[in-house]
């Protein structure tokens, strides 16, 4: 990897939703970098020495405000108040029907248009490496029922690790919540156009079934002889048990007893590691 240059802070400095926006530059003293803005707490660059030393950003995003607005909205955000989509848009709480804003076709994605990917959170930057943020989701911005609140900290590790800890607390009522950092990754650095010769692993026995809309249907799959079985790990490159191209865009049930850190999954690539 070639040594990537940090992003400019000043080429994130606007306002979206007459909030003002910025980005946050976390690191540690092992080489590690990490570029966050606070529009949709969104991880933008991600420098991290490879297995030889050598230091390259394995995160993709954007290296201005305006490329991250016309861009990808999910990429590198932390989804909510509602991650995947909602069929038809609507659900039952308590005996209540919610119909929300539908962004997805007839669906509504990822917490729809006000979801937490096109907010701009407050931010306070701890220190060098813990960055916190706040978002207050409520029914008039995105249609769910009740008021959350929702804190973030991202944090650099001594051990070049991101850790990102969340909490949503119900301020004025029941409501739901499903959560999820969207990052998208090369390990291979900018360079390299493909994650072809990633190797994924996976620590899941069952894989959420999803309609042709990839709405989550309620049931689950046995993963036993099934072409997206990736306990063993395997090439993203590689083709599927029945030949065909691997294909990943699913839920996994994750092994293990709830409560406690679980392995999810791991990620390396051939030549960074």
């Amino acid at each position: 990897m070639s040594s990537p240059a940090s992003l400019d802070p000043t080429r994130f400095v606007g306002l979206v939703n007459q909030r003002p926006t910025a980005l946050y530059q976390l690191s540690n003293d092992r080489g590690m970098s990490v570029a966050v803005t606070n529009l949709g707490a969104k991880v933008l660059q991600i420098i991290v020495p490879d297995r030889h030393g050598e230091p390259g950003d394995v995160a993709l995003g954007y290296d201005n405000l305006a490329s991250v607005l016309a861009g990808s909205p999910s990429m590198g955000a932390f989804i909510g108040r509602y991650a995947g989509r909602i069929a038809q848009a609507r659900f039952s709480l308590d005996g209540v029907e919610h119909q929300l804003p539908a962004n997805a076709g007839a669906h509504c994605m990822h917490g729809g248009p006000g979801g937490s990917r096109h907010q701009v959170f407050s931010a306070e930057q701890a220190d060098e490496r813990t960055l916190h943020l706040h978002h207050r989701f409520t029914p008039d911005n995105d249609g769910f029922p009740g008021t959350l609140d929702l804190h973030l900290t991202y944090r650099v590790g001594d051990d070049n690790t991101l850790v990102i800890e969340q909490e949503a607390i119900a301020v004025d009522g029941t409501s739901v919540a499903s959560f999820a950092p969207h990052g998208y990754f090369n390990l291979e650095g900018p360079g390299h156009t493909t994650i072809d010769q990633h190797v994924l692993s996976v620590n899941a026995d069952w894989v959420l079934a999803a309609d042709a809309d990839n709405v989550i249907t309620g049931e689950r799959d046995s993963l036993e002889g099934h072409a997206l079985d990736l306990r063993t790990p395997r090439l993203l490159g590689s083709a599927g048990i029945d030949n065909s191209p691997l294909v990943i865009d699913h839920a996994y049930v994750v092994a293990g007893q709830s409560g406690g850190k679980r392995l999810c999954a791991t990620v390396s690539a051939a030549n960074s590691g």
